[in-house]
């Protein structure tokens, strides 16, 4: 049984433990420029704690080569925050925000290509994933789909959760094209999984809550997904915060939302997730007895 015995027993319990954890990790996402400059600042603060081995962020101000692609002046940036070193690569708590050093603007795989940062966030989202597949579980059970949406259904959740597990297992300042890759096949695999989820609210005459909950997200994270790749390409001179931020903030609102689908059917739609015992056998029944708009509730 998807979830164990523990979670499908506290039901409400799970339904706080995702808010909770959605609302951290959307927190956390929207505020990694800040947090940013508090937690490299904080680590430069501790190298000594770790057998002297020098400073946690190596790279120079100085460095031959090194600018700001938004056109910022990095020296002068650096200094007024008495500051003559970067966060380079993997370095630091996060990815260094005093300015997007790469030609999209700053971006959430940059702020997370660290070994801490990329943990906290895999970490804070993994309930959201594991809820995925507990809402997969429910929509079989509920409105027992044809074989073919019930592979659909499935192994587009598969590929979206593998695919945002190996963009974080290759960091986008190391291996950007294959990270690019995966990002790809995550948000391809989440979008359709969830429309494909509409799709079989809709065949097999499910509640229209139900039906526009999946929808609705669906079109909004390729909406930003759109928006984001077009602040990444956009010059400078036409909107500045757009090649500074904007790749950023579009990525960061189509996560949120991706990560936001499991609570928003828990508290909106009224899902039991992960389902009880009892909630599967009373469906269970209702398929046999063919009332196919048994509640779950």
């Amino acid at each position: 049984m998807l979830g164990g015995d523990f979670f499908s027993k506290a039901p409400r319990l799970t339904a706080w433990l995702l808010l909770g954890s959605w609302l951290l990790t959307s927190t956390l996402l929207l505020g990694m420029p800040w947090i940013s400059q508090i937690g490299n600042k904080y680590v430069m603060s501790q190298s000594s704690h770790y057998g002297d081995l020098g400073s946690s962020c190596t790279l120079s101000i100085y460095t031959p080569g090194i600018k700001c692609a938004n056109g910022d002046n990095i020296i002068e940036l650096a200094l007024a925050q008495n500051r003559t070193w970067l966060c380079a690569c993997q370095q630091g708590l996060f990815g260094d925000s005093i300015c997007p050093v790469q030609f999209s603007g700053f971006s959430v795989s940059w702020f997370i290509s660290s070994g801490p940062s990329n943990g906290i966030v895999w970490g804070l989202g993994c309930v959201q994933l594991l809820a995925g597949f507990w809402h997969a579980e429910y929509m079989e059970l509920r409105y027992n789909p044809s074989p073919f949406w019930k592979e659909v259904g499935l192994w587009t959740m598969v590929i979206g959760v593998a695919g945002y597990c190996l963009l974080n297992t290759f960091s986008t300042c190391l291996m950007n094209h294959v990270h690019v890759g995966f990002s790809v096949v995550m948000e391809f695999g989440c979008g359709v999984h969830w429309v494909a989820n509409a799709l079989i609210v809709r065949i097999y005459d499910g509640d229209r809550k139900h039906f526009c909950a999946s929808l609705l997200p669906a079109v909004f994270v390729w909406v930003f997904v759109i928006l984001q790749n077009l602040c990444g390409v956009m010059s400078c001179w036409l909107c500045k915060w757009c090649c500074t931020w904007g790749y950023w903030f579009f990525e960061t609102l189509s996560i949120m939302i991706i990560f936001g689908m499991p609570v928003y059917m828990v508290w909106v739609v009224g899902i039991p997730l992960p389902m009880s015992r009892e909630t599967k056998n009373r469906l269970l029944e209702a398929r046999k007895s063919g009332d196919g708009t048994a509640s779950a509730r």
